[in-house]
């Protein structure tokens, strides 16, 4: 993992202590080697479906595509199929398609062991 430095923080960021982060990334890391643990914060001022409960935190396989975590967001956000995602990664950088969630973890991934996206909804139909 790279030192990125990340221009705002995230709410889990503001919530938990580096110190708990990285011991709770490190021991999901140890308990699941093939998973990456993932920070999804939705972008307030794009975010249409506020009802939704907000599940943040996921464990994702590191074969998985950026579409398969799509797919798993748009689930568990309750997301329609016309809402367009983006998702952004440290400093504003648009997260590739093409790799995969451990290539994107050992390229973005933040000190504290967890791999952070802000993801923004764009209205693409009407």
């Amino acid at each position: 993992m790279k030192n990125n430095k990340k221009t705002s923080k995230t709410e889990f960021e503001n919530e938990h202590p580096y110190k708990y982060r990285r011991e709770l990334s490190d021991r999901l890391r140890k308990r699941y080697p093939d998973r990456v643990p993932v920070i999804i914060s939705m972008n307030d001022k794009t975010h249409t479906t506020s009802d939704t409960p907000k599940r943040t935190k996921f464990l994702v396989p590191e074969d998985w595509s950026m579409g398969g975590l799509i797919m798993e967001i748009r689930k568990s956000h309750k997301i329609a199929p016309e809402e367009a995602l983006f998702f952004f990664l440290n400093k504003g950088v648009l997260a590739p398609m093409s790799l995969n969630m451990g290539s994107l973890y050992q390229k973005f991934g933040a000190d504290d062991g967890f791999l952070y996206f802000k993801v923004a909804e764009e209205a693409t139909f009407g």
